[in-house]
């Protein structure tokens, strides 16, 4: 956010106050929009979809801190969610997400990696999309 906050002042004449809460205060504070004009927030996906980071963003969602508002985002969300036919959900969850970034309610800064070290005789130690390996599927490579 230190970068963020020069890049801003160094190239739009922006001058910001960098406010680091404890989380706890964060929390009961963020929906408080008279704290703040910016916030970092981040997000991990609740389950394997593309819905689990749109629909934070729809009308009634909690967690739609930027308080965004916008009808047609709000009607192909609404829509994905009683869409029986997999494929044409998926291109209303595409266009929910073009909707949404070309209004600006977010500006993604970065994304969660991860990376584990893992021996070469150890087998079943893939990620899965939502950044778990589960140790059940571990098992000891062949030696020959």
């Amino acid at each position: 956010m230190i970068a963020i906050a020069a890049s801003w002042k160094q190239n739009l004449g922006i001058i910001t106050d960098l406010v680091s809460d404890e989380f706890r205060v964060f929390l009961a504070g963020r929906k408080d929009r008279s704290r703040w004009d910016v916030a970092r927030l981040g997000w991990y996906a609740d389950y394997d979809d593309p819905a689990s980071f749109l629909e934070v963003f729809s009308k009634d969602n909690s967690q739609n801190d930027p308080g965004y508002m916008s009808s047609e985002f709000n009607n192909l969300i609404d829509a994905s969610r009683v869409e029986p036919n997999p494929d044409k959900r998926i291109l209303l969850l595409q266009r929910s997400e073009e909707v949404l970034l070309g209004d600006y309610p977010i500006i993604p800064v970065y994304f969660y990696t991860a990376r584990r070290l893992v021996k070469p005789y150890l087998g079943g130690a893939e990620i899965t999309p939502l950044n778990h390996t589960y140790s059940k599927h571990l098992y000891w490579k062949d030696a020959s």
